[in-house]
């Protein structure tokens, strides 16, 4: 992939994409806030929606402990420390949000 160009036709389940997230209460970023998500649809039955499917991911680390979070270990993927997916809330995001600069693909969830 070459850097700025377009990635949302090579959207894949799984993968873990760096957005600006658009939906946060926190005043201070009022136009939302960078993070990392995880893809929850792909293919051909998708491809002219204008929403995604993702899931949150946190480093926080006292989400290990939550049932309905999925860990990702430190290596398998380009985030730097281990984190863990938050499968318990499900966001539509405009598929927008992929095309815009400093979105990046930091790998495939394994």
């Amino acid at each position: 992939m070459i850097w700025g160009e377009s990635v949302v036709a090579e959207l894949l389940r799984g993968e873990i994409y760096f957005i600006k997230f658009p939906y946060t209460f926190d005043r201070r970023y009022p136009d939302g806030k960078s993070k990392f998500v995880l893809v929850l649809q792909e293919g051909e039955y998708f491809k002219d929606y204008d929403t995604v499917e993702v899931l949150l991911i946190t480093s926080d680390a006292e989400s290990k402990g939550f049932l309905t979070n999925v860990t990702i270990e430190k290596g398998t993927t380009l985030l730097k420390i281990e984190s863990y997916v938050v499968c318990a809330q499900p966001y539509p995001v405009r598929r927008t949000l992929f095309e815009e600069n400093n979105v990046w693909c930091a790998g495939l969830e394994n």
